[in-house]
């Protein structure tokens, strides 16, 4: 069970949270598609710690949990488009990625999966991957394809023209969506352009920055575990210099007993 605390409820299961809210009704008009992202951190703002044994970010154990791991199958349920970051291929390819994308083929996920026919919407979400450098290993994008999943790669136009070729090549739509870099707007009218109505962002800080600084990001969820967890080579939830701040308003909260954990849903204040 978990307790929402605001707005304020009685205890109710954990399964089905964030099912039960209506987020594909939160789109504030048919002019631009709903933007969120989710996040677990512990309490000292860490979401990844380097590691020398791979020479990359991994997520910390004492914050990955099966009950966070629900409500993030949930939440990108309810998204016709998942916004992800090259790393998460690469982790792919050399077998450390965390786990498949959701929406999960288990039977543990089977009540999501008939969630997602009831909507009439497809089986799994469809896939951009946000790149400057289109260093992409194909076979996990193929093998999304091959799943029934359109994958959109969005890129800039300092990328590598013959990586764009190769793409190509394989039927992966390539989008231009900035000059030295992706920008936040671009992207946002690529994900309008495609006719996906909700993205849910699972990228990492660099990407979450982006949306955020460009004005197009409409809610963040965050799973904050109740740890300290340290560290110097760390993870948070943004990236590098801001030019303004955002201010958020809470949404949704819910405190977890059993792992001791808040699970909390703000607005991003326009």
């Amino acid at each position: 069970m978990i307790n929402p605390l605001y707005p304020f409820a009685s205890p109710r299961p954990l399964k089905g949270a964030y099912l039960d809210l209506p987020l594909r009704t939160w789109q504030k008009s048919n002019k631009h598609p709903l933007l969120f992202s989710n996040f677990v951190s512990s309490l000292d703002g860490r979401i990844a710690l380097w590691d020398d044994a791979v020479n990359d970010y991994t997520i910390p154990s004492s914050i990955a949990n099966a009950r966070d791991w629900r409500l993030y199958q949930e939440l990108a349920a309810q998204a016709d488009v998942l916004i992800t970051s090259a790393r998460y291929y690469r982790q792919w390819a050399a077998k450390r990625h965390q786990g498949a994308l959701p929406v999960g083929n288990s039977s543990e996920f089977s009540d999501i999966q008939a969630w997602r026919v009831q909507q009439a919407m497809t089986a799994q979400p469809d896939i951009i991957i946000v790149t400057r450098t289109l260093t992409l290993p194909l076979e996990p994008l193929l093998s999304l394809m091959a799943a029934g999943r359109s994958v959109h790669v969005a890129c800039c136009a300092v990328s590598p023209k013959e990586a764009i070729k190769t793409l190509k090549g394989h039927g992966i739509h390539v989008s231009c969506c900035g000059d030295a870099a992706v920008e936040g707007l671009a992207l946002r009218a690529l994900i309008r352009d495609q006719n996906y109505r909700v993205a849910c962002m699972l990228a990492g800080a660099a990407v979450h920055t982006t949306l955020l600084q460009a004005k197009v990001l409409d809610y963040m969820f965050l799973t904050l575990r109740h740890s300290l967890v340290g560290g110097n080579n760390i993870q948070g939830i943004t990236q590098g210099v801001w030019n303004t701040s955002r201010a958020l308003q809470l949404h949704h909260l819910f405190h977890d007993t059993v792992t001791e954990q808040l699970f909390a849903c703000f607005r991003v204040v326009p």
